[in-house]
């Protein structure tokens, strides 16, 4: 297994740039906070896709965190506890996931130092929830779940 600077494995394949559609997401809510986000909830506001960041690993550098997109159906099946978040990860809109090693400046500039594509099947065990957990293992601080409530919201509204 080839490890980066930070010693975090590599998986999938090395994108020579980041995906226009990562760099123009806008963040919605925390959905689990530990010490710092560790899963969050994105909209790209082009197309209202969603996306899921979900943090795996950290270096000397950088925080690794493991990217797909997702629907509002597919999402509120996770919500409503109608599927593991492990589930919900296999269950990505294009089975295509990033794992982006990301390093936020002193004035909240985010910069992805290195992305990267895969499959499900690339995807390290160590990076993935385990089977039992599902949306109510995670800890959605109280101004979050106002964010998410009021974006949910509006999405019903949509569809």
């Amino acid at each position: 297994m080839i490890l980066t600077e930070n010693a975090l494995p590599i998986v999938g394949k090395r994108l020579s740039e980041t995906p226009l559609e990562l760099l123009r997401l806008k963040k919605i809510a925390t959905l689990d906070y530990y010490d710092g986000p560790l899963t969050s909830l994105f909209e790209d506001p082009e197309t209202h896709d969603l996306y899921i960041y979900k943090w795996c690993d950290v270096g000397e550098n950088h925080h690794r965190w493991l990217i797909f997109r997702t629907t509002f159906g597919r999402f509120m099946r996770f919500k409503q506890l109608q599927q593991s978040f492990l589930d919900f990860i296999y269950d990505a809109s294009d089975q295509e996931y990033f794992l982006a090693d990301l390093r936020v400046d002193d004035d909240d500039t985010v910069h992805f130092d290195y992305c990267y594509r895969a499959t499900a099947d690339q995807l390290p065990d160590d990076y993935l929830p385990g089977a039992e957990a599902d949306f109510s293992y995670l800890t959605l601080l109280e101004e979050s779940e106002k964010r998410l409530n009021g974006f949910l919201e509006k999405c019903r509204l949509i569809n």
